[in-house]
């Protein structure tokens, strides 16, 4: 039998992809791309970040982008690639399922000493 999936399969990550997964991932490139928003419209520009690996891609929402330029330490998009982050479930402020993006732990724990306790 074949599905719609089969037909049209999805092109963004969405929330309901996760199954109780949180991957880690390295970001291949962000871009800009201009997506039509239902609420105004009209074409606008959204971040739209890639994956090493990976086939769907995130379209990031305001608090994404800026987790992003947190994580990666520059506001520049063309600076993220290269970047290891964890993907995982959330719920926004409008109770609505989101996607969590939050920065890979290291390999080396931190060691406390006196100076930085």
């Amino acid at each position: 039998m074949t599905s719609i999936k089969d037909l049209y399969p999805d092109k963004w990550l969405r929330p309901e992809h996760f199954t109780g997964k949180r991957p880690r991932v390295f970001i291949a490139a962000a871009t800009i791309e201009h997506l039509f928003n239902p609420r105004t419209r009209r074409n606008e520009p959204k971040i739209v970040v890639a994956f090493h690996g990976k086939t769907l891609r995130p379209v990031c929402n305001q608090t994404q982008a800026h987790a992003l330029a947190a994580i990666t330490g520059s506001q520049e998009i063309e600076d993220w690639q290269g970047h290891e982050i964890v993907l995982s479930i959330a719920t926004a402020p409008n109770g609505s399922p989101t996607i969590l993006i939050t920065g890979a732990p290291t390999n080396n724990p931190t060691t406390i000493t006196t100076e930085n306790a």
